[in-house]
């Protein structure tokens, strides 16, 4: 297991940090999510590994919010208006 040490920036401005521990590391790109309930993702911007001869290892993720619900309905609406039939 690693430690994940996570920045998560949020549309609002706020800055959260959450600490996981895991056996993947997320990569530039993915989604992650640590509150099914809350419909907010986050994607990941930034992956530093953090390895210190003779002591703990660990990585640095920075993710930023994806309102991904929004952007589907913005792909949808497009793709309906360049497909649908007057």
């Amino acid at each position: 297991m690693i430690e994940v040490m996570y920045s998560l920036h949020t549309g609002d401005g706020e800055t959260l940090d959450e600490t996981r521990q895991s056996e993947h590391v997320p990569r530039v790109g993915d989604l992650v999510t640590f509150d099914v309930n809350s419909g907010r993702s986050y994607q990941v911007v930034d992956v530093l590994w953090h390895l210190h001869e003779g002591r703990r290892h660990y990585v640095t993720v920075t993710a930023c919010d994806a309102n991904w619900h929004k952007h589907i309905q913005m792909v949808t609406t497009d793709w309906r208006a360049k497909h649908e039939q007057p």
